[in-house]
């Protein structure tokens, strides 16, 4: 009987990669926070508008649906494209997004008064 493989060291990482990643993932928890608290503030005009209470647990049911279902979706985009560049490319469109209903004219700006400019840093015309 021969002695059973010695695994592999690890490569070490280097100081500058390790703040990178915890800068990178600091980032990404920080978005998805932001998504959750402006789902959160936008959750009692978006039940006025379903129709009432009834009908509360419907966006949360569908946000978890979507996501569950496309989380495999993304997983094997990111195999094809490589995780770092899907990153970059996820993050750019949801900025685009928050951007993009900061320039709406035709409604409110989302989740604050139309009169605040606390909904977008960027300016928009106040109706």
């Amino acid at each position: 009987m021969s002695a059973p493989p010695t695994p592999a060291a690890a490569p070490a990482i280097s100081p500058q990669v390790r703040q990178l990643a915890t800068v990178g993932l600091v980032v990404g928890v920080f978005l998805a926070a932001l998504e959750a608290s402006v789902v959160a503030t936008a959750m009692p005009s978006v039940i006025t508008d379903l129709g009432g209470e009834s009908l509360y647990a419907l966006p949360f049911a569908v946000y978890l649906l979507t996501s569950t279902v496309s989380s495999p979706l993304w997983g094997r985009a990111s195999d094809i494209v490589g995780r770092r560049r899907q990153a970059f490319i996820l993050t750019r469109v949801q900025q685009n997004g928050l951007i993009g209903s900061c320039e709406t004219t035709h409604q409110p700006a989302p989740i604050s008064n139309p009169n605040s400019r606390l909904a977008c840093p960027y300016p928009h015309p106040v109706p």
